[in-house]
């Protein structure tokens, strides 16, 4: 498996004034969720790599891009062999997958997704 990028999520404060922006900027397409934990927007380019927008306060906003795996937990495990520190644990988003966030050696963050099998 080549482990292509495969989502890139926006984690902000002002979610209005990013949505704004974005659309504006780049013509991107958005549609706001309600989830449990509060309105998720996804972001539709119309071409390319999807993503998200999602409400996060106490830090400068940042983008989180997902790296598609086999395998979550064990990319996690290999990760953490690497130098790798854990930021969120595994959890899964139901019919769409499992997630994880790291961070490399250097601090950056990534996620991993490992897509449900219907996918």
């Amino acid at each position: 498996m080549p482990n292509p990028f495969t989502y890139c999520e926006l984690h902000t404060p002002n979610t209005a004034a990013a949505k704004t922006f974005y659309t504006r900027l780049f013509g991107w397409s958005m549609n706001d969720l309600a989830t449990p934990g509060g309105t998720y927007t996804e972001i539709k380019p119309g071409e390319g790599i999807e993503g998200g927008l999602m409400a996060e306060n106490g830090e400068a906003p940042y983008w989180l891009t997902y790296v598609r795996v086999a395998d979550v937990a064990k990319t996690v495990d290999a990760a953490r062999g690497l130098g790798a520190k854990l930021l969120a644990e595994r959890r899964e988003i139901p019919d769409v997958g499992w997630i994880a966030v790291l961070a490399d050696p250097t601090g950056a963050r990534f996620a991993v997704f490992q897509p449900a099998p219907s996918r």
